[in-house]
């Protein structure tokens, strides 16, 4: 798969997020952005290395991510979030029960009721964190942006692009009948 199938794709990812995220499909949305995440810190893994990683994860999400949100958040809270909600269908994960994460709180509505939220749930920002998710929307859009940024001029991270983009699941080429299998 060449640079342009994968930003198409990602741009189809971007889409479905802003549609998700539009239509209030708040579950959704937090599934594409982090499952998005997952796809694209994969395709910077080392061209030796077989399987991505946490370690991967946070590095692209500390690279691309971070300073694009507006709160005080950590690549561990993200890691930890991304954990809850793909595995648990849940805002709580391993991290975040151990206190190795804070937990994030979604919130989808004005951004000047995040700090009162905040105050209410937890003033110091020690176990919880309350994101809008309009704003992590954003901020993931914005991380892309920079992602294929750096791609388009790292010679050797284009070159792990490429490697690990023949690789990558786009469409299928198999049709089910209408009547089912």
């Amino acid at each position: 798969m060449n640079l342009r199938e994968i930003e198409a794709h990602t741009k189809e990812i971007g889409e479905t997020l802003l549609y998700c995220l539009e239509n209030k499909k708040r579950l959704p949305t937090m599934i594409l952005i982090y499952t998005a995440i997952d796809m694209l810190a994969s395709l910077t893994r080392p061209i030796d290395q077989e399987d991505t990683n946490g370690l991967i994860y946070k590095d692209w999400v500390e690279k691309y991510l971070i300073d694009e949100i507006e709160v005080d958040v950590a690549a561990e809270d993200i890691w930890g979030a991304r954990c809850g909600v793909l595995h648990t269908n849940q805002p709580d994960s391993r991290k975040s029960r151990s206190g190795l994460a804070r937990r994030l709180e979604y919130y989808q509505g004005p951004k000047e009721h995040i700090d009162m939220l905040q105050s209410k749930i937890d003033p110091d920002r020690k176990k919880h964190i309350i994101l809008n998710l309009e704003q992590l929307s954003e901020a993931f859009l914005s991380a892309i942006v920079l992602f294929f940024k750096d791609v388009n001029s790292d010679p050797e991270l284009m070159k792990r692009l490429k490697h690990h983009g023949d690789k990558i699941f786009v469409r299928s080429s198999m049709e089910f009948p209408r009547d089912g299998i």
